[in-house]
């Protein structure tokens, strides 16, 4: 961060999204008796701290002072409350500083102030002025021709001044809360010079709550710590969320106000707990203390189900808390919480999490079943570092097949594989149940296969263990079922149903996902991928269709949807898939997600598609499902490219799951290889990472894949005769609409008027970003000889396309419009500007001394030149010439 730039923020952030209340200030002063003045000769601006209620009433005093009224600024202040005239002392005539009769300071007051002329007078913080102030000021307010400008808090007593002024009618209250979303944005941007990125924006946003003095010094920390980068594109970006300064701190501790001892105490459990019960309060002793706190607007509550939590009212008061701990008190705090929330008997999911949290942070020991309760809810909840470290703690303190196998599956979902495998490889003195062995064994497997490569290991342990015959033929009764529900959710390899028909599934996953064809006796989601990788998209289809009604195959039926072509059916079954499989163990919901995430990205939108791709990792990641891994990575990696983030995308790549190549969607991977490739500027790369997986798939008839790579090339411009045809020749193979239009995309060759025609088709079927690519190629295959009309529209149809994705970097040969915009003649650009706006061709013959056919003859060349046929089409056409020239 440059002196400069933080100079800038240090200097007066711009006025933003308060236009109405300026707008009522003058008509106030300019039109005393209008409907939006409200017949007040003055407003109050009536707000919590740091709304800019002061910022709000000097930009009113500058309006005035610039319509040649005479302006006045006073100020309340806790120091001069008890002293008569202490804050309207700048008011007072200096002649009369002998006097100390009220009434004739007040009339000498008077007379200076409002015999001169239209006055403006500005009262900051009203609810801390002295009675004599309040007086004088109330003998001013109802003077013709002034207008008054008062600021209160809303959070403190109301000023008897404003109730005396309300009550007489020369105020209008106006309440100001803190700005919304975009004006809080706009803001930033504007004291910045340029936008921060939308996750920074998000993150801000909720830091702040809106409040733009709390964005302010948040923003300020974040320049002083060095968290405050360029992007590289004009904006800003958050490496990370600043911690409160010295300054941020003392400020928010004056908006706190004073707090007596019980008081701090109170607040300081619930900012290190929220959101915590009402329950888990009472049970420390702060009951009655929690009704002050919310009295002041510091604490309130939350409803979630049926239980009432309690939240500390602004993220940063609750910071600011918890940093002004010291480490002494936060200990023993913490160990208070978690002994009230044990006692208060909470069954609610992740209180047990919290628990076993605060008492190692505390330093103190848990049970066994209380960490391995808490180890179970971390990696539901993802936050895999905890599982681990609850596991660990468990696994020390009673040795066990579960608390081993909570262990085992935190280390496999933080790709320790080395650590797996030293755990589950050797034989232990626990002995573990049917099902656990079973799911031990599971595990194991997968570690050998997908963190360690060792397909042959993980394919002899599970074969090994079918032959066992103490498991073989092991069929789990109803009461071992029972037990095994507590940990469903945590350990959901090895669930219900016969040992012996996991570990089978369990071998036809891994075969499966070893790039070996599922067979006919496989479950039904391993042959729909089979069927997806060989183009059978319509038999894929079916067979989800026609699967047992527990399979829970809606979200998988969405992906197969989305991947074919079917994006609108896709989306919806998508849609319905997530709402209901949401938070339940169901891994529909990960299927739905990828589906959800792969419509947006044809659609151009990246920001959705990557939100939604991330779900569906985090999903598969909660189940121990690395399966789809590879897929949700090259997915991800599309959407960060079509932000624009090519490091980010980078590092995406970087991080690819081990073995990738080898595994089901490694062909997925090498696509968003090829593209990180192409847009570090290696195109010989990318376009030899997508002919070599080409080969590899048409070796083993997995013409869906082998036809996406050929595509590839033919987006890039990179496809010879021989593979245009061999995408053609593969819809023989490939029964899905993408795959026609795929081919139609090859048939096209370089025909401009063809690439035209094919991207309308492909915009109306909702391939976005495709459309943008075709009408990009489109433009550049035009020969010299083409009507100005065709390439106008396919221009028009780029740029229109290109703006919701502008930073993206395009899979194509050309990725902007034309060099050489439309333009018209200077007479042409007139009459079609007139026309533009709604004039007949006798208006505008008339008003530019034109004859009539004069002007439909401009109007006609117009019309070709951009490639519209009509004046309906007029204003937009010539709104994206300008865009195109700008």
């Amino acid at each position: 961060m440059t002196a400069t730039a933080l100079d800038q923020l240090a200097g007066e952030w711009p006025l933003v999204g308060r236009a109405d209340v300026i707008e009522r200030f003058v008509a106030a002063r300019v039109h005393p008796q209008s409907a939006l003045a409200a017949a007040a000769t003055g407003i109050a601006l009536v707000g919590p701290a740091g709304v800019g209620k002061t910022r709000l009433a000097a930009a009113c005093l500058d309006d005035a002072a610039n319509s040649g009224w005479r302006t006045a600024r006073i100020a309340g202040s806790s120091a001069a409350s008890s002293i008569p005239f202490g804050a309207a002392a700048p008011l007072l005539a200096a002649d009369g500083e002998g006097d100390t009769d009220f009434a004739t300071i007040i009339t000498r007051a008077h007379q200076r102030l409002t015999g001169a002329g239209p006055l403006c007078l500005v009262v900051d913080d009203a609810h801390l002025l002295d009675d004599a102030s309040i007086t004088l000021v109330q003998h001013i307010a109802c003077t013709a021709g002034v207008i008054v400008v008062v600021t209160a808090r809303s959070d403190r007593r109301t000023s008897t001044l404003l109730t005396a002024l309300w009550r007489n009618g020369s105020l209008a209250r106006i309440d100001l809360d803190s700005l919304g979303r975009e004006d809080h944005d706009a803001m930033i941007a504007a004291a910045l010079g340029g936008p921060v990125d939308d996750a920074s924006a998000r993150r801000l946003f909720e830091a702040t709550r809106g409040n733009p003095l709390f964005a302010r010094e948040l923003m300020m920390a974040a320049a002083e710590d060095n968290a405050l980068l360029k992007d590289g594109h004009g904006g800003w970006r958050l490496s990370r969320l600043p911690r409160a300064s010295s300054r941020l701190a003392e400020l928010v501790a004056g908006r706190v106000g004073a707090l007596d001892e019980a008081e701090r105490r109170c607040l300081e459990t619930i900012a290190v707990a929220e959101p915590i019960g009402i329950a888990v309060i009472d049970a420390m002793g702060f009951g009655d203390v929690v009704a002050r706190l919310e009295r002041r607007h510091l604490v309130h509550t939350i409803t979630v189900g049926s239980h009432v939590d309690l939240v500390v009212s602004h993220p940063l008061y609750a910071e600011v808390a918890r940093d002004r701990l010291r480490p002494l008190r936060a200990r023993n705090l913490r160990r208070s919480l978690a002994d009230a929330l044990e006692a208060t008997a909470s069954t609610r999911h992740g209180d047990a999490l919290r628990i076993a949290t605060w008492r190692l942070t505390a330093g103190l020991a848990d049970s066994a079943p209380n960490l391995s309760t808490a180890a179970g809810e971390a990696l539901l909840a993802g936050d895999v570092a905890n599982a681990e470290r609850f596991a660990e703690a468990a696994q020390q303190a009673e040795p066990s097949a579960a608390t081993a196998l909570l262990l085992a599956q935190s280390y496999f979902r933080s790709r320790k594989g080395d650590a797996t495998e030293a755990l589950l490889g050797v034989r232990a003195e626990w002995s573990p149940g049917p099902r656990q062995r079973a799911a031990l064994t599971v595990l194991r497997a997968k570690n050998l296969f997908w963190l360690l490569g060792r397909d042959d290991d993980a394919m002899a342990v599970l074969a090994s263990a079918l032959l066992d015959t103490a498991i073989a033929d092991t069929v789990l009764t109803d009461a071992e079922l029972s037990d095994a529900d507590d940990d469903n959710d945590v350990l959901p390899a090895a669930v219900g149903g016969s040992v012996q028909s996991q570990l089978g599934n369990q071998i036809a996953e891994l075969r499966v996902c070893g790039s070996t064809d599922a067979s006919d006796d496989d479950p039904v989601h391993l042959r729909t991928l089979t069927l997806l990788l060989r183009g059978r998209f319509q038999a894929a289809l079916a067979g989800l269709r026609n699967a047992p009604g527990d399979a829970d195959c809606g979200g998988l039926e969405a992906f197969v949807l989305v991947e074919g072509g079917w994006l609108a059916n896709g989306s919806l079954l998508a849609e319905r898939t997530a709402h209901k499989a949401h938070g339940s163990s169901a891994l529909a919901d990960g299927w739905a997600q990828l589906a959800l995430g792969t419509a947006q990205l044809a659609d151009g939108n990246g920001a959705r598609a990557l939100e939604a791709l991330r779900d569906a990792a985090a999903t598969f990641e909660r189940h121990s499902d690395p399966l789809p891994r590879s897929l949700c990575v090259a997915r991800i990696i599309s959407a960060l490219l079509l932000l624009g983030e090519i490091d980010a995308a980078r590092a995406e790549l970087a991080d690819a799951p081990i073995h990738a190549e080898r595994r089901i969607f490694g062909a997925e991977l090498d696509r968003a290889r090829a593209a990180v490739a192409i847009a570090d500027g290696d195109r010989s790369a990318g376009v030899n990472a997508l002919r070599v997986r080409s080969a590899e798939a048409n070796a083993v008839a997995h013409h869906a894949t082998e036809q996406a790579c050929l595509h590839d090339l033919i987006r890039l411009g990179d496809a010879d005769a021989t593979e245009r045809q061999r995408v053609e020749d593969l819809t023989a193979e490939v029964d899905s609409p993408r795959g026609v239009l795929r081919a139609r995309h090859a048939a096209c060759r370089s025909d401009g008027a063809k690439l035209a025609l094919l991207a309308g088709e492909v915009e109306r079927d909702g391939f976005i970003v495709w459309a943008c690519e075709l009408a990009s190629a489109a433009i550049t295959s035009m020969p010299p000889s083409a009507p100005s009309r065709a390439s106008g529209s396919e221009q028009r149809r780029v740029i229109r396309l290109r703006s919701g994705f502008p930073r993206a970097v395009l899979f194509a040969p050309s990725a902007a419009p034309a060099t050489a915009p439309v333009q018209l003649r200077p007479g042409e650009l007139q009459v079609a500007r007139l026309a533009a706006e709604g004039l007949s061709d006798r208006e505008i013959s008339e008003r530019l001394h034109l004859s009539i056919r004069t002007v439909g003859n401009y109007l006609l060349r117009s019309y070709r030149r951009l490639g519209i046929s009509g004046r309906d089409e007029l204003s937009a056409a010539l709104a994206d010439a300008e865009r195109l020239t700008a």
